[in-house]
């Protein structure tokens, strides 16, 4: 993509000393198609770097690519095919976990994972603490001990509850 953007570029301005400091308006059309997360995270960044006279204007279904473009304009296609302002500010530098969930409406877990974290969640608001920790437990055996963002969450609301539990029945 890089070659046939400088190629157009050197085409488009022959006479110029530097081709890639040529003005235009580019479309890419899912420009994270096909590349490896870590790409998607420097794509923008770096077609902005090598073209600053270029403007883009892509279609992405990417996280990474929404939180790693300083300077976008985002716009959403809602479910009626029409364009609207992004409603929250400019998602640079927010986490892709966030942006997956709270923009693009995805879950991050797969189905038997988000039921048993709203399980423990249910149980922890039930007060039902032992029966929280025992699946808590039973997870963490079946990830290995490798820490788990839903799980870890889940065990601080515990945590938090029970201290809360204990605070309001003493008194604090």
């Amino acid at each position: 993509m890089f070659a046939d953007i400088a190629r157009r570029l050197a085409l488009a301005n022959p006479k110029d000393d530097n081709p890639l400091l040529g003005e235009g308006i580019i479309m890419i059309d899912e420009v994270d198609a096909h590349l490896h997360p870590s790409w998607q995270a420097r794509i923008m960044p770096s077609l902005m770097e090598v073209f600053p006279n270029i403007q883009f204007l892509v279609t992405t279904h990417s996280p990474k690519v929404l939180s790693e473009y300083h300077g976008a304009v985002i716009e959403l296609v809602n479910e009626d095919g029409k364009i609207e302002p992004l409603p929250r500010p400019p998602l640079y530098l927010w986490d892709a976990g966030y942006i997956l969930e709270a923009e693009m409406n995805t879950e991050l877990y797969n189905e038997e994972t988000l039921a048993r974290l709203q399980k423990i969640n249910k149980l922890i608001n039930k007060k039902q603490f032992h029966e929280a920790e025992q699946m808590i437990q039973a997870f963490r055996s079946e990830t290995e001990g490798e820490i788990h963002p839903g799980l870890s969450r889940m065990e601080t609301l515990l945590w938090g509850a029970k201290n809360s539990e204990s605070n309001h029945k003493e008194g604090v």
